[in-house]
């Protein structure tokens, strides 16, 4: 990641606690109980909702109560060592940060995995868990007047995080305050892979509409293309990643073709989380889409000329310049971006001598 987001505690995570609720006191409780509705009694919030008669006369009210009805109808048939399988799954999806971190012990369960060991559940689990991000429910007003919208934590997220530029990528701008729409949460552990986590803040960030639909998608950041469990960043973590980007050409600037481009991503202790990094948001490509894009990089040779012409710099001392804004704003202008390039370019001399001096 180029920078990490301070989290911001709102009055929406309210519905995790509503959802860690539901699992811990109605469903892990239900093989020594009958479905009752003083199953809420220690939530007064939670019970004031599913008792409201204009929450349950919308259709969005009902499948909420229906689908926790449904749902402990299969708990209630499960074995307490199943329960307790359970339980250690919810925990293990809601937090976040360790599974980012891959650390021991921090086991997540897929639906996949969740379906071959109980198949009628885990389908009930997926549906209920997609509804609760895919539907209207947050805009129904016993939902609202109770943990409030989220285009307000949108709105305080952005006051909060003042980088318009995505953390993700450092290409596409984020909206901001002044504009009328917002951009979308990504579901860092997609919610079409991991049960349990679809509302909880700490796996959602804005993300530009080019990494959450475009490239990451539904990827899957915890496990690598063979499988594998890895180390990947958190988008909420302590402290800012230091990357570095180097640029080599490997057969010369002429012609350049994105196999001729050895781009190295670094950021030292974290080598692990880099690579996660380039495959979950592409990355290789979508930089050397903007180093192959002629109207980019003569705009940037254009910079240089213009330092040459106007200021009789010798190139290095024009690429120093460049390199002193790019690490004061290395995502303005893609700056990040831009200095690597220059530099592979002066190495391969194919600048020749702008200085007027």
């Amino acid at each position: 990641m180029h920078y990490v987001y301070e989290f911001i505690p709102h009055e929406i995570e309210t519905m995790q606690e509503y959802i860690d609720y539901i699992f811990d006191e109605v469903w892990c409780k239900a093989p020594s109980r009958q479905y009752r509705i003083t199953l809420f009694n220690k939530n007064t919030e939670l019970k004031a909702i599913i008792t409201n008669n204009r929450f349950l006369a919308t259709k969005t009210g009902k499948l909420f109560v229906d689908q926790i009805k449904a749902i402990y109808a299969v708990f209630k048939t499960l074995s307490q060592n199943d329960i307790d399988r359970l339980a250690r799954w919810f925990k293990a999806n809601n937090h976040i940060e360790a599974l980012c971190g891959n650390q021991p012990g921090e086991d997540p369960v897929t639906y996949e995995e969740l379906k071959q060991y109980h198949h009628n559940l885990a389908v009930k689990l997926e549906v209920f868990y997609k509804f609760l991000w895919n539907s209207n429910i947050f805009s129904l007003q016993a939902i609202k007047s109770r943990i409030g919208k989220i285009s307000d934590h949108y709105s305080k997220f952005i006051l909060k995080n003042t980088e318009r530029i995505c953390p993700f990528c450092g290409i596409h701008r984020i909206k901001g305050e002044f504009n009328s729409k917002r951009e979308d949460y990504d579901h860092y552990l997609p919610k079409d892979i991991y049960p349990f986590n679809s509302v909880n803040l700490k796996n959602l960030a804005p993300t530009c509409m080019e990494c959450n639909r475009s490239y990451k998608s539904a990827k899957d950041p915890l496990r690598d293309l063979s499988g594998s469990r890895r180390k990947t960043f958190y988008s909420y973590m302590a402290m800012k990643p230091p990357i570095n980007i180097e640029l080599h050409f490997l057969n010369g600037i002429v012609n350049l073709i994105p196999d001729n481009l050895d781009l190295r991503i670094s950021c030292e202790g974290h080598e692990e989380e880099v690579q996660a990094w380039r495959e979950i948001f592409s990355l290789d490509e979508r930089y050397k889409a903007i180093y192959l894009d002629k109207h980019t990089t003569n705009y940037w040779f254009m910079q240089i000329e213009e330092m040459a012409i106007n200021k009789g710099y010798l190139i290095q001392e024009a690429l120093e310049e460049l390199n002193r804004y790019a690490r004061h704003s290395p995502l303005q202008e893609i700056n990040f971006l831009k200095v690597p390039f220059l530099e592979a370019c002066e190495k391969n001399n194919f600048f020749g001598s702008y200085s007027i001096r």
